[in-house]
C-alpha cells in the first residue's frame, strides 16, 4: 500500500467521522443536513478513490473512477446551497442554477469512459492523466467557481452577522475554504508536472482543509449548537416592546428590534442618553420593570439593568 493509499483512505475515515459529527448536533436544520451530505459525498468519493487506485485493471480502474468522481461533483452544489442557506433562504431558480450543470457532468461522465481523466500503465504502475476535450475545461471553470462563489455567500453572512462568534467561524471558513481552493487548483494545473511523485490524484486529500474548519467550527465555536446568549437575542428581537438593555454605567447597551426601529423613526439621540432614571433605585439588579417616558407617548420601554 502506498502512500497516497493511506492518505486516501485517511480522508474517507475523517469524512465518515465528520458526518456522523454534524447529523448529531442539536439544531435541526436544512444547513445542518446540507452539511452532512456534502460530507458524505467526500467520503463516498475518498472511499472508492481507494479502490480506484488499487485495482488491477484499466476496465475496473475507469468504472471504478467514474462512480467515485460522482461523489465530487455532488459536492459542489450541495456545499453551494449549504453556504447560502447559513445567511438566506434557498430559492428554486438558486437550486436549478448550480445543480443542474453538476447532473450534466454526472451523465455525461457515467455514460461515457473518458470524460475528466484517465489512465494507462507505464513501467507496471497506472498513471493518471487528464483527458483531453471540452468537457475538462469546462469543469475547470465549474469547480473553482462553485467554491468562490461558497466563499461569497460566507462573506454575506459576516456582513449580516452581529455575533462575535459567527464571525470567527466564518473567518475560520473563508481560510480553510480558501487553502483547498488554491491546493486543488494547484493540484490541477501542475499534476503532470509531479507524475513521478505520484502516479495518481490526491484530490480527496486535498479537501481534508475544508472539512477541518467545520470541525473547529462546531467544536471550538458551536457551530449548529444552540447557544444560550443566540436564543436569548432571538427572543428578544421577537418581543413587540421596546427592550433595551442597560449597563452599570447606565448607558444602553442593547436595542431589540423593536426599539431599534422607534428611536431611528423618532428621536435618534435618545439612545446615546443615561437609561438608569427610568429603573428605580429599589429594584435588584436584575429586577425588571417597565416605565414610560414622557417624550414617548403611549410608548413603553422594557427596562434590564446588566
Amino acid at each position: 500500500m502506498n502512500v497516497i493509499s493511506v492518505l486516501t483512505i485517511s480522508a474517507a475515515i475523517l469524512y465518515l467521522y465528520f458526518t456522523i459529527m454534524v447529523i448529531r448536533t442539536t439544531i435541526f436544520s436544512v444547513s445542518k443536513w446540507l452539511l452532512a451530505a456534502c460530507s458524505f459525498c467526500l467520503m463516498y468519493w475518498a472511499f472508492l478513490a481507494y479502490f480506484t487506485y488499487n485495482a488491477s485493471d484499466l476496465k475496473h480502474i475507469r468504472l471504478l473512477f467514474q462512480i467515485s468522481s460522482s461523489g465530487l461533483i455532488l459536492f459542489l452544489p450541495l456545499q453551494n446551497l449549504f453556504l447560502k442557506s447559513l445567511h438566506g433562504r434557498i430559492t428554486i431558480p438558486h437550486i436549478l442554477t448550480v445543480s443542474l450543470p453538476a447532473l450534466i457532468f454526472i451523465i455525461r461522465n457515467t455514460c461515457w469512459d473518458v470524460t475528466f481523466s484517465d489512465f494507462y500503465l507505464e513501467n507496471g504502475q497506472w498513471l493518471f492523466v487528464k483527458a483531453e476535450g471540452v468537457w475538462n475545461l469546462l469543469w475547470s471553470f465549474y469547480m473553482p467557481a462553485m467554491v468562490a462563489a461558497g466563499n461569497m455567500f460566507l462573506l454575506l453572512w459576516y456582513r449580516k452577522t452581529t455575533l462575535n462568534r459567527e464571525k470567527k467561524q466564518i473567518r475560520l471558513l473563508i481560510i480553510s475554504s480558501t487553502i483547498t481552493l488554491i491546493l486543488s487548483v494547484a493540484e490541477y494545473l501542475f499534476h503532470p508536472f509531479f507524475s513521478d511523485l505520484w502516479t495518481v490524484s490526491i484530490s480527496p486529500v486535498l479537501f481534508v482543509p475544508w472539512v477541518y474548519g467545520f470541525v473547529l467550527a462546531i467544536k471550538r465555536y458551536q457551530l449548529f449548537n444552540i447557544v444560550i446568549e443566540d436564543v436569548t437575542r432571538r427572543i428578544l428581537e421577537s418581543i413587540d416592546e421596546l427592550v433595551v438593555l442597560v449597563g452599570s454605567d447606565g448607558k444602553p447597551v442593547y436595542f431589540n428590534r423593536k426599539a431599534d426601529e422607534f428611536f431611528r423613526e423618532t428621536d435618534n439621540n435618545i439612545r446615546k442618553g443615561n437609561f438608569s432614571i427610568l429603573i428605580p433605585k429599589t429594584v435588584g439588579s436584575k429586577t425588571i420593570t417597565q416605565v414610560e417616558i414622557n417624550k414617548l407617548p403611549l410608548k413603553k420601554i422594557l427596562c434590564c439593568r446588566l
